[in-house]
């Protein structure tokens, strides 16, 4: 397990106006770099939604806030992303949970890394609640499209419990 102490609480801040990314005239097209692959603290944000994909399987879906690197990820790498897009901590990061026989052990790893006794006779969707605002490892991987592009997408490749 890792070592985490939980910063204060800040205040929420306001929604940001992106209405203005309209005015914008681009002459090419430009995607955000993802953030350095590695180990993060996240804290859970505390509603989750349950869903139906296009193929008609359900699936939950969770929100994660991004408070601070481990000393895996590349820390020129961060200072440079930081720099050129600003804060982690203002990106949310998305992870889906399908339900099905063979995928559902992976909602049950995540509970158990945000410190949930499975050992607790409690339903899965009980658990559901039970992780927000639960500090968690999160491992963030590298994906590339299929579509051929250079385009780079990052995603939560797995979870893993931490010590407060």
């Amino acid at each position: 397990m890792h070592d985490f102490k939980p910063r204060s609480a800040t205040q929420i801040e306001s929604r940001p106006n992106f209405s203005s990314l309209l005015d914008e005239a681009p002459t090419e097209v430009k995607f955000t770099p993802p953030l350095p692959q590695g180990s993060y603290v996240a804290v859970v944000q505390p509603a989750w939604r349950k869903d139906i994909n296009q193929r008609g399987h359900e699936f939950h879906e969770f929100q994660f806030k991004l408070l601070q690197p481990f000393e895996d990820v590349d820390p020129v790498e961060l200072e440079e992303w930081t720099r050129d897009h600003g804060s982690f901590a203002d990106k949310l990061f998305k992870r889906r949970f399908f339900i099905t026989p063979e995928a559902v052990p992976y909602l049950d790893e995540f509970h158990q890394a945000c410190g949930i006794d499975l050992s607790k006779k409690v339903s899965r969707l009980l658990r559901n609640d039970e992780v927000g605002n639960c500090y968690v490892g999160v491992f963030l991987k590298h994906r590339t499209f299929a579509d051929g592009s250079s385009k780079v997408a990052v995603d939560i490749d797995r979870f893993f419990q931490i010590q407060e």
